[in-house]
């Protein structure tokens, strides 16, 4: 264990490259909520983006100026891993032939990772790895990207962490549904509006409103939820997609922006998505 963590060590170390990187600028963090449907990503390409899960599929992510990308869900590049859904070990193939297929390990943009991905991706340029080392829960003494993480459990929180460590001084949230005061479900790949609210616990609003008053008070950042003016947010303050652009809402289903090809392909990924109306 001493030597794997080590390793681990050595790995992470590789990310100081990226410290105060963008002092002081604003970003985009962007997560997969359904409302990106309503939304011309074209209108965010002003500032540096941070973003996360399947953002890459969207025929307007080539518009935004990506500086990091990540996916860390356990086990989604390695060839067996555990099945979110039947908690059972089973050879991941569907999931790895679509990353594959759908480029997501193609490009310029840096992707970050758990550093149990390294066997499977340590051959791939401009991949970068995390670590927690054991930590199950925010440490505010332990958020540095390049030793000890402790914000692995949740892009949104990931995304924090790295856009701090990254110098960024004003966050601006996007797609991040679940925390409306009116929480809601769905993602911006399935077919259609998903009108059942999200069951968002308690617990996790306690935790995600711990994490932004910290990142808040202690390092002074300015963080706002860019939304629809029908969605609030009582956990962060509020930004109007149509008065902050001076556009309309304008719904787009899933097939008008992302390649079918693509879409036949998510279908077949273990995660129950409803990617077609049937």
């Amino acid at each position: 264990m001493l030597f794997i963590n080590k390793f681990f060590s050595n790995l992470v170390s590789k990310n100081i490259k990226f410290k105060d990187k963008y002092i002081n600028q604003s970003c985009y963090i962007i997560g997969n909520g359904q409302s990106i449907k309503y939304f011309d990503l074209k209108k965010f390409s002003k500032n540096k983006t941070l973003t996360c899960g399947w953002m890459f599929l969207h025929k307007d992510y080539k518009n935004l100026d990506v500086i990091a990308d990540i996916h860390f869900h356990p086990g989604i590049f390695s060839p067996v891993w555990k099945n979110p859904y039947t908690k059972k070990i089973e050879l991941n193939k569907n999931c790895r032939n679509f990353l594959n297929k759908s480029g997501r390990l193609k490009g310029d943009v840096n992707l970050f990772t758990s550093v149990y991905h390294y066997p499977f991706l340590h051959s791939i340029k401009n991949i970068h790895y995390l670590h927690h080392f054991g930590i199950k829960d925010f440490k505010p003494n332990k958020i540095d990207p390049s030793k000890e993480f402790s914000l692995l459990f949740g892009s949104l929180f990931s995304m924090l962490g790295l856009a701090t460590y990254m110098g960024f001084s004003k966050f601006y949230l996007i797609g991040m549904d679940y925390l409306y005061s009116n929480p809601k479900n769905g993602h911006f790949y399935e077919y259609g509006i998903n009108k059942q609210g999200a069951d968002v616990k308690g617990t996790y609003l306690k935790r995600v409103n711990k994490v932004i008053k910290f990142f808040s008070h202690q390092f002074k950042k300015k963080i706002y939820i860019i939304s629809s003016t029908k969605f609030k947010s009582e956990l962060i303050k509020n930004i109007s997609y149509e008065k902050q652009f001076n556009s309309r809402l304008k719904y787009k289903e899933n097939f008008d922006i992302i390649k079918m090809k693509n879409l036949k392909d998510l279908s077949n990924v273990p995660f129950k998505y409803k990617i077609f109306n049937n």
